[in-house]
Formats: structure tokens, sequence, C-alpha cells
């Protein structure tokens, strides 16, 4: 694989550096054979780096956010990792040595070459999956074998590698097949076009909000010829993004669709609207729940493919048959799905998961609040907003300091609205009492 960085070539001589220099610092703790590890990284190049170092000594990394604060997290307690990897965005890594708890008894056999990402970070427990190494295997050989990924392929992606999504179907896919990886500095639409048209790439990956963004651009900026897919992920495009993407730019955005739990699941195709995320890939199998209260719930079966989570110290083995989704929707007789929105308390923004529950019980913790309601503006921009009711009237900047102790920054609500009372108490809002 190789990477660029804008204009710089990145050396392999450099990289291999880099990751043996982890290597040996690992290895010098006795962090090795099965060990687990936490891994942060400031950009996706570190990520690669942590990645490599751990294979070489054979430990099993926890990738997490830069910004999440996990050392208040409750998964130290259970989980006995002992040290976490920094990767500063000059490449630089350095330990910082945890205390192990002495509840932390994990001492399930985990498969060397597994590895542990978060989803939806919430505050003191988030929610932990392992994928091994097999089944990432299975993942890459049906996602690749879809796109026809080959070492032909220049990928620019706007998404971090430390998730799921970046982490597999981006930089293992271009471990695999061998492709260009192009990682820009600064990720604004003018900037993305122009790597795009300089570096010939062939696959753009990004979120709604980005592509969005890139519909401001004047008409003298277009994409060069060699793109074949600009690839959507992590939420649902907003109705007819998609068609004024094409008329700008003459070419039409697919989504993917999946989760860290399953991997990968689908894509769509041409003139898909923004609601159909498509084919199934190979080996995976939707259904529809329409018995009892949770109709239109979605069901996946995905054998080859399908995670563990990571709870309270055990593996947890999901039902590879028929595992809920997490959305709601139907299924086309072309078999294509269809996405009507989410049956829990997730919100989705900018391929993030963030947690209603978790960011509630959060701001709940300032006592001169009394109610909380978190919720999504329906614009383009997709903004996470709190109302809250309190007798006084509550700084921005100590709102926001508060949720920074507990919460990732894009967790962090954009606004807060004081209100005397909240109107709409549903499952995602509490009294002060509950």
């Amino acid at each position: 694989m190789k990477i660029y960085i804008e204009d710089e070539k990145i050396s392999d001589k450099l990289i291999e550096n880099k990751i043996s220099a982890l290597a040996e610092n690992l290895q010098e703790n006795n962090l090795t054979n099965g060990k687990l590890i936490i891994c942060k990284a400031a950009n996706p190049l570190g990520t690669y780096i942590q990645w490599m170092a751990c294979e070489k000594v054979n430990i099993i990394p926890l990738f997490a956010p830069y910004d999440f604060p996990i050392e208040n997290s409750s998964i130290l307690n259970y989980l006995p990792f002992e040290s976490i990897i920094y990767t500063s965005s000059m490449l630089e890594s350095s330990l910082k040595q945890l205390q192990v708890s002495n509840s932390a008894l994990f001492d399930s056999n985990i498969p060397i070459g597994s590895v542990i990402h978060m989803s939806s970070a919430t505050t003191g427990n988030p929610k932990l999956i392992l994928r091994t190494k097999q089944q990432m295997d299975n993942e890459l050989l049906r996602y690749c074998t879809r796109l026809a990924l080959s070492e032909q392929d220049v990928i620019l992606p706007m998404v971090p590698f430390y998730h799921s999504f970046g982490f597999i179907s981006v930089m293992l896919a271009g471990i695999k097949v061998n492709d260009t990886i192009v990682l820009p500095n600064i990720i604004l639409p003018r900037n993305i076009l122009h790597l795009c048209n300089q570096y010939g790439v062939t696959i753009l990956y990004g979120v709604p909000y980005l592509f969005d963004k890139m519909l401001k651009l004047n008409n003298s900026y277009n994409f060069n010829k060699n793109i074949r897919y600009i690839i959507s992920t992590g939420e649902r495009m907003i109705e007819g993004l998609q068609a004024k993407f094409y008329k700008k730019f003459n070419i039409w955005p697919i989504q993917q669709y999946g989760s860290s739990e399953t991997g990968s699941l689908a894509l769509s195709e041409f003139g898909d609207e923004y609601n159909i995320i498509g084919l199934p890939l190979s080996g995976v199998e939707f259904y529809i729940d329409s018995e009892g209260s949770s109709k239109n719930n979605i069901l996946v079966s995905t054998k080859d493919t399908i995670g563990s989570y990571v709870v309270n110290g055990n593996l947890l083995n999901l039902d590879n048959e028929r595992f809920k989704i997490g959305d709601i929707g139907e299924i086309r007789a072309d078999r294509k799905l269809i996405i009507y929105g989410r049956s829990d308390d997730i919100i989705i923004k900018g391929g993030e998961k963030i947690s209603i529950t978790a960011v509630t019980k959060v701001i709940k913790l300032l006592p001169e609040i009394d109610e909380v309601l978190i919720y999504q503006s329906n614009n383009a921009l997709q903004e996470v907003i709190c109302n809250y009711s309190s007798n006084q009237v509550i700084s921005n900047d100590k709102l926001i300091n508060h949720c920074k102790q507990y919460l990732s920054n894009y967790q962090i609500p954009s606004q807060f609205i004081r209100v005397e009372k909240i109107e709409n108490c549903r499952h995602h809002s509490w009294k002060k009492n509950d």
C-alpha cells in the first residue's frame, strides 16, 4: 500500500521505521502475545502504524478516538489494559501505563490478529465489539470483490481509521489489494476535489455532510474521469443530495450500509434514492421483523463476519442468524433495503453514532439542571441540540467544559437552549428524580 499525505509521498522506509520503533517499545514493556492495549492516534497514518506494530508483537488493540476520555471509562475496571499508545500528528508514539484493576479478569481466548472497536463511545460504558482476523478477512473478500478493488485504485478517505468502517473498508482493504491511499491534511471541499484530480483518485469516501458542502463549489470545479465511486457512509444522505451532486458533478454518490458488529453489509447503486441502501453483499441476507410491538426492525444474517460484544469482561456472541441492526425499514421486491430511521436512541452525525441516553445522563450530572431533551436538527448540518430547564442561566462554556470531561467532541451538543419546560419528554428525556 502506498500512502500520500497531500503533496508528500510517505516513504515505506519511514513508515517501517515508525512501526519497528513502536513494536520494540511494546516488547521492552512486555506488551506481547495476546495482551490488550488501547490505541489513540491523531491521524489515520498513526492508526496504521499502531495496527502494524500490534501485529508484529501479537497483541490485541482497542482503537479509541484521540479525544475520548477513556481514563474515565468503566472498561478499565474489567479489561486488563496495561497501557495506552498515543501516536501524535508527527507520527511519534508514546506509551502511558495504566493501573490494571484487580477486578479485570478478562481471560477469554482471543485469537491473535483480532481487533476491538468502539461503537457509540458513550460515557463510562462504551459498546465494545471484537472482530477476529478471520471475520475481517471474510468481510474484505466480499467487499473488495463487490467494488472490484485492485492495486490500480487510488483512495481518498475523509473518514477516520480508528472507526471500524475506515479501518476495514479503507485501511485493511488497501493493505489487501496494495492500492494507493491519499490522506488530506485539510478536509475542505476545494482541497478534496483538487487532490482527487491531482492523484487520479478512483474512490472517494466521506459522510453526507461533506458531500453537501461540496455542492457550494462554483461550476469551474469538477472531478477527473478516473472516479469510479463516491461512497457515503455513517448515515443516510438527506433527501435530494444525491441528485444535486449528480447534476453538478455528473457522478452519483452511493451509500454504504453496515455496523461495527457486522461489518459492511450493502451498497446502493446509481439512481437509488436517499433511503435505499441497496443490495446486500455476498453472504448477507436481510429480514424484517413484522411481529409483535417491534414491527419493521431490520435483522441481518451474516454468519462469516459478525463479531462479539465485550461485556463486563466477557465475550458475548451475537446472533449471526437474525441480528437486530438497530434500524427500521423494508425490503423491496428486488431485494434492495430501504431505511426509514433508527429503532433506538442513537443519533448519527458526521458518521459518528451518538447515544442520546449517554449525553443526557452527562448533562444531568449538573445540579442546576432539572430536565433535558436531546434531539437532532432537520437541516443539512444535522446538529445535536440540547434543550434544558433550569432556574438559572448556565453559560455555554460551563456546559461544554462539563461535557468534555466525559464525552468526545463529536458527542457534545452544538447548541444549548434554556427553556421553561421540556414539552417532549420521551424515552430520551429525564426528570431530576428519574
